[in-house]
């Protein structure tokens, strides 16, 4: 989830937003993984993972956390 920095309030990471950002790295997971998937892992409902996939807001950082161990990547 890389090298964060704000921009007119929304994230941007390594020049895309964050909602792209965690998208891409679903699709591109493998094996795929699900949005359902996603949130059980996470322990949070389908409709706030949602949120942060369509930019309507962004993950607590313990989220992050979970996030960047789920891909092994940096926040």
């Amino acid at each position: 989830i890389e090298l964060e920095k704000h921009t007119k309030g929304r994230s941007k990471i390594l020049g895309k937003s964050f909602k792209d950002r965690i998208k891409n790295l679903r699709e591109d997971s493998e094996p795929r993984i699900s949005q359902q998937e996603i949130c059980k892992i996470l322990e949070i409902s389908d409709v706030t993972y949602q949120s942060y996939e369509y930019g309507k807001s962004e993950p607590r950082i313990s989220t992050l956390i979970k996030l960047a161990k789920l891909y092994e990547t940096s926040i």
